[in-house]
């Protein structure tokens, strides 16, 4: 696991930060609501610790979910795009 300096230093040095959700659940398996609420609430700590947009999504488990819950997943993306609502 990194500290926020390191990953601060990471990012200074050009290596692409990408979000990823706030407590790690399996996302597919959540409700749209929560969904939101789990890539828009990791995707802010990082900008507010970094002083950087987040634009891309680094998905939990390693993999991209596949079939429904990828597209589940798409439908609050892009990572730009989220806000608290």
């Amino acid at each position: 696991m990194l500290s926020w300096g390191q990953i601060g230093e990471a990012a200074h040095e050009g290596i692409e930060i990408r979000a990823h959700s706030h407590q790690y659940p399996q996302l597919d398996q959540l409700p749209e609501r929560l969904l939101r609420e789990e890539l828009y609430t990791g995707k802010a700590q990082l900008e507010d610790k970094l002083g950087s947009a987040v634009t891309e999504l680094a998905y939990p488990f390693a993999t991209p979910m596949q079939g429904s819950g990828r597209q589940h997943a798409m439908r609050v993306t892009p990572m730009a795009a989220l806000s608290a609502t």
